[in-house]
């Protein structure tokens, strides 16, 4: 009863913390930016209490993360971390999708001068979405292993392509968050400003998983005995066990692992260059040829 007490404890302090700051943070931007309609909202609590957490939230997003982050690069890891990156990833997509189809309606708007009726101008090649889609699937994976899979129970290499995975990841969601800033005024100012919390969290979650692989690595090894041997296959072990090295060598494999995605991908009908056609094969946007 006391462990399951105690599970419940953990469970609940991270969100209840996180929906906390959430509104505190909702009420100070809200009433800074809008004090005209933050007095007349306030008698209406519903809608008052939606527009603060739709507010706050994505900004607890990114002061959770850095906490976390920064514990972490001190091998000191709060409790929540998952749970947290969870909320992430879900509200997180949900405020990505919805800027995507505001804008993309705004974008159509511009060019056509209709918004209903004409093809709309997504800020994505819809023949060659499957491709960064794909990718973003990825990059979860490489996330997912990392964080749910010990390092006792997996091999560096393993680690590494999972650290590629996730740096893929957030090429491509850097280049859709950037690609969804046209140049032309299409949305508020401060909107823009939003849709890049989940690139940031994204990258610094990253960098999170790939510390604390990093610190669960130098455990493995200390308990490990030494063998004094020589060759090629030691050398190429070596290099696999020094964790420092294993962010460069991520940076490395990216590339076979693109190539044989993008490979598996063209027996689908992908062509080879579906990611870069996925952003330039558009009208109204960033990187629109």
């Amino acid at each position: 009863m006391n462990k399951e007490r105690e599970q419940i404890k953990i469970f609940r302090l991270p969100i209840i913390t996180f929906l906390m700051l959430a509104f505190t943070l909702g009420n100070v931007v809200f009433y800074a930016s809008f004090e005209d309609m933050y007095r007349i909202m306030t008698r209406q609590t519903e809608l008052f209490l939606f527009s603060v957490f739709l507010i706050g939230i994505p900004l607890c997003f990114v002061i959770f993360e850095m906490t976390f982050l920064i514990t972490e690069s001190f091998n000191k890891g709060l409790r929540g971390e998952k749970r947290i990156d969870l909320l992430v990833f879900v509200l997180g997509t949900a405020l990505e999708l919805s800027g995507i189809l505001f804008l993309t309606d705004g974008v159509t708007w511009y060019f056509t001068g209709e918004r209903a009726g004409v093809i709309p101008y997504y800020p994505v090649n819809i023949d060659t979405l499957p491709t960064v889609v794909t990718f973003l699937c990825l990059s979860i994976l490489g996330y997912i292993i990392l964080e749910y899979i010990p390092m006792t129970k997996m091999a560096p290499m393993v680690a590494i392509l999972a650290m590629s995975a996730m740096y893929i990841g957030d090429i491509v969601l850097m280049m859709l968050t950037i690609q969804i800033q046209p140049s032309y005024e299409v949305a508020p100012t401060v909107f823009f400003q939003y849709i890049y919390i989940l690139p940031a969290c994204w990258i610094m979650i990253t960098a999170r998983a790939i510390i604390e692989k990093i610190h669960e690595w130098k455990i493995v090894m200390a308990q490990r005995p030494v063998l004094d041997q020589e060759g090629i296959g030691t050398a190429l072990e070596e290099a696999l066990n020094t964790p420092l090295a294993w962010p460069i060598i991520a940076i490395l494999m990216m590339i076979p692992l693109f190539a044989a995605v993008a490979l598996i991908l063209g027996a689908f009908g992908q062509p080879s260059d579906a990611i870069t056609r996925a952003f330039t094969e558009t009208i109204g946007w960033t990187f629109s040829k």
